[in-house]
């Protein structure tokens, strides 16, 4: 497989879910699909905001990090070419003594072997890395720029001692970049993927991942049901930061469901037609958006004492009902997060309605209260 990666541009990728034919089983089916027990995308992405400096980092090739015991080996072997450089040349047998890309037992092997680790070491450095770790990926944030050296090298002596290298670390921090790149691991590019957003750690500003326009272009023939749930689903924003632009994509799924089309009917021109203006406002937020990382980042001197409050709005309407949460410090309020769902078909009351707003909210306070 080749990725677009700075670090593992090319990577084997098995396919454990091949049969030898349709009455043999696969590997994958013989396997445990055990899911890892994964923090929270948003737990993480709003944690990774509080903090004055924010630091990223991931495990270099973490699967290939943990052996396969011996007599589970013969169950990896694969064929390669005695001389890759001739397709024509001899194939030979090989076993994996690690665990592979594809294996649907994979995530959990490795998920439990960190969490494994982390439980043989008592301080503050395992329990923000329980905290603010997601796959092989950490994403987490600081107050002062010793901290921030002191999680960078208390974390990477701890995760050496199980054979894991923490690379690619970025932050604001000059410090920090500074030792990263004595260590040679840290990340250079301009921009560092952080769960599916962008991070410019020189300016501390977040973006949106730009929509690829081969996967969200449709001509008439193809604007059916199900291309347009495939593309408005493949919108990604945890944060609900373009729930105004996104909700409207969400309302017209449920107006052809509502309408009773079926999957590949062509739709009308005047559906089209929407589509394509929804699609347009969101090509322009997803390109135009762009949210400062850390929440008091413009804050004035005279307020760096004051009070931080948590606010959560609620409200509904005949089509939707949602909750957004906002944290105030002097005179000054910062976005956190939002959550928007559409009204159910069933006619409901607006009291009702607002009422699910509330249930929403509380939902949302409690969380972010439980995870400061």
């Amino acid at each position: 497989m080749k990725k677009d990666s700075s670090t593992t541009p090319i990577r084997i990728v098995c396919d454990c879910s091949c049969r030898q034919d349709s009455e043999s089983p696969s590997l994958n089916d013989c396997l445990s699909s055990t899911p890892p027990q994964l923090n929270k995308l948003t737990d993480i992405l709003t944690r990774f905001r509080y903090g004055k400096y924010a630091l990223t980092t991931d495990i270099e090739k973490a699967f290939l990090q943990i052996g396969l015991h011996e007599e589970d080996r013969d169950s990896t072997r694969f064929f390669w070419l005695r001389d890759p450089s001739n397709p024509k040349s001899e194939l030979e047998t090989y076993r994996f003594k690690v665990f592979l890309f594809g294996a649907t037992c994979s995530p959990f092997i490795l998920n439990a072997s960190l969490l494994k680790h982390l439980s043989t070491v008592t301080s503050a450095t395992v329990e923000i890395l329980k905290r603010d770790l997601y796959v092989d990926n950490v994403l987490t944030s600081v107050n002062t720029e010793e901290a921030a050296l002191n999680f960078f090298e208390k974390s990477r002596e701890l995760m050496t001692n199980a054979g894991f290298n923490l690379r690619t670390w970025k932050s604001k921090s000059n410090q920090l970049s500074n030792e990263a790149t004595k260590a040679n691991v840290l990340d250079t590019d301009i921009e560092t993927k952080i769960l599916g957003m962008r991070w410019d750690a020189k300016s501390d500003i977040l973006t949106f991942a730009k929509l690829n326009e081969d996967r969200i272009d449709i001509d008439d023939s193809q604007a059916t049901k199900r291309e347009i749930l495939s593309k408005s689903s493949s919108i990604y924003d945890p944060l609900g930061i373009l729930g105004p632009v996104t909700v409207r994509a969400k309302l017209l799924v449920q107006t052809l469901w509502k309408e009773g089309y079926d999957w590949d009917q062509v739709l009308p021109s005047n559906i089209v037609k929407s589509w394509y203006e929804i699609l347009d406002d969101i090509r322009d937020v997803t390109v135009n958006t762009k949210i400062a990382r850390h929440y008091f980042n413009d804050q004035n001197e005279n307020e760096s004492n004051e009070k931080i409050t948590l606010h959560v709005f609620v409200d509904a309407s005949q089509r939707t009902y949602g909750a957004s949460a906002y944290l105030c410090k002097g005179n000054t309020s910062f976005f956190v997060i939002a959550k928007n769902r559409i009204a159910p078909l069933a006619k409901m009351t607006l009291p009702k309605l607002e009422l699910m707003a509330a249930v929403i909210g509380a939902r949302m306070a409690k969380n972010l209260t439980k995870n400061p």
